[in-house]
C-alpha cells in the first residue's frame, strides 16, 4: 500500500504518517522507485500507535516502546512495564474523574430534593 492508500485505511493525515516515520515509529519498507510500501503489518502496527495516543501514551513513551520492540522478545518485561505505567495513570484519572461524577450526582440529588420539597408544601 502507498501512502495514500494507508492515509485512507487509518484515517491519519499523510503529514502525520510522514511526521510517524520521522520519529522512528514507523519504517515501511520502500519501493525501487523509493516510495513507501506498507505492509498489513505496518497498518496493525499503526493501528497500536494510535489505539496507544488514544489511551493518553505520549509521542516519547510510544517511542520508547517502539524501540524495545525492535530490539525484539527480550524487551517483553520492559513493554509490560510502560504499559503497565500508562495503566496506572488511567486508572489514577478515572478515580479523579469517578469522584468528580459522585460530586455532580450528589449535587443534583441535593437539588431534586429540594423540587421535591417544595411541591409536597
Amino acid at each position: 500500500m502507498n501512502i495514500s492508500e494507508i492515509a485512507k485505511k487509518t484515517g491519519l493525515s499523510v503529514p502525520t504518517l510522514r511526521y510517524y516515520e520521522e520519529e522512528g515509529l514507523i519504517e515501511p519498507a520502500r519501493k525501487n522507485n523509493n516510495y513507501r510500501d506498507y505492509s498489513e503489518h505496518d497498518l496493525s502496527w499503526l493501528a497500536f500507535l494510535e489505539r496507544g495516543k488514544q489511551a493518553g501514551m505520549t509521542i516519547a513513551m510510544l517511542k520508547t516502546y517502539a524501540d524495545l520492540r525492535k530490539k525484539g522478545g527480550g524487551t517483553i518485561p520492559e513493554r509490560i512495564n510502560l504499559l503497565n505505567v500508562q495503566e496506572t495513570i488511567l486508572q489514577e484519572k478515572l478515580t479523579k474523574l469517578q469522584s468528580h461524577i459522585d460530586f455532580l450526582k450528589q449535587k443534583q440529588q441535593i437539588y431534586q430534593d429540594m423540587l421535591n420539597k417544595k411541591k409536597a408544601e
